[in-house]
């Protein structure tokens, strides 16, 4: 078990199998994975790629021109290599946080 991570997936069913679910509580323990049935569907707003990553690659990819999809790739690429690691853990940390706004807002969409 990774202490002080907690390991998720969306409701895909590659992610959802019952031999999947069981391994990834194997492997991560019960306190370091939350089953299908804990996570709460459609939840962008607890989901650090969703509300901070993928904005944050998106500003510093789509800030400049491409002049085809290969360059656009190589760019989000390189953005993403030079992302500071402090960013990423901020943005996890935040986590904690957000669930309690998601639990204010019974669920519902909310913005920080």
């Amino acid at each position: 078990m990774m202490l002080g991570f907690v390991g998720s997936d969306d409701g895909a069913p590659a992610h959802t199998s019952k031999a999947i679910q069981k391994y990834l509580e194997n492997k991560l323990g019960s306190k370091g994975f939350w089953s299908k049935e804990m996570w709460p569907p459609s939840s962008p707003n607890l989901n650090p790629l969703d509300f901070s990553i993928w904005q944050h690659i998106e500003n510093k990819a789509c800030g400049v021109y491409h002049s085809n999809i290969s360059d656009l790739k190589a760019t989000v690429n390189d953005v993403w290599a030079a992302m500071d690691e402090t960013y990423i853990r901020k943005s996890c940390s935040d986590f904690r946080k957000r669930l309690n706004l998601c639990i204010d807002a019974e669920g519902s969409i909310f913005e920080k």
